[in-house]
């Protein structure tokens, strides 16, 4: 969940990778969404840019039994675990992100919370769409801040765009340039706006309703 609106934690700086200047992916993700295909195109995405690594954050993966699985998993797709950074819950869960230059957006089912988090800390998100609606949070969340280039639809693409991202610093930056400022301006955080499509979609339900109109779409855009 993004902090309150009286809490304002220090946005990413510029890139990269934290104190020591390597390339660092990340996903805060919960670990049920590493599905086969994430975890496929994410060890495309390091075997495309070795002299980067992944910071993975979740419940659990501070060590132990969940921690080995996920380093087993990686290791499969030839992924060395001194390329994984592994991070358990922490007191502040918003620092970690000051440490990422790019979010990483699972396969089937996007980040929600947790892309708003990102971006809210000033951390742009790469994100795959695919057909169900869970497929397609991250599309519809990067581009209401403007950030619709960084979704795509083919994995060859995701790995090449990752590529980029990795390797042309001023691509990077520019996707990252005042990233909070355009998601405090954006539908993502206009509340007001967003109750009264809400409150405007449940009258147009009610009067279709009492037409004896059958159900249908709604698009709140024009309720």
């Amino acid at each position: 969940m993004l902090p309150p609106r009286g809490v304002r934690r220090r946005a990413a700086g510029p890139p990269a990778g934290g104190d020591d200047g390597v390339f660092t992916f990340g996903s805060f993700n919960n670990l049920t969404k590493l599905n086969a295909s994430t975890l496929a195109l994410w060890g495309r995405v390091l075997a495309a840019v070795p002299e980067a690594r992944l910071m993975l954050k979740w419940r659990g993966l501070s060590g132990g039994g969940v921690a080995r699985r996920v380093l087993d998993a990686f290791a499969a797709h030839g992924v060395a675990e001194s390329r994984l950074l592994l991070r358990g819950t922490a007191p502040d869960p918003y620092e970690d992100y000051r440490r990422l230059d790019c979010a990483l957006d699972p396969v089937f089912a996007n980040g929600g919370t947790t892309t708003c988090d990102a971006l809210w800390m000033g951390v742009p998100v790469l994100s795959i769409a695919g057909e169900a609606m869970i497929s397609r949070w991250g599309a519809t969340m990067l581009g209401s801040v403007g950030l619709g280039g960084l979704v795509v639809e083919r994995e060859d693409d995701y790995v090449a765009l990752a590529v980029r991202l990795a390797t042309d610093r001023a691509f990077l930056e520019a996707q990252r340039a005042d990233l909070r400022e355009r998601m405090a301006r954006s539908p993502l955080m206009d509340e007001t706006g967003y109750v009264r499509a809400v409150e405007a979609g449940y009258r147009l339900a009610w009067r279709r309703w009492c037409a004896g109109l059958p159900p249908a779409r709604i698009d709140m855009g024009a309720a």
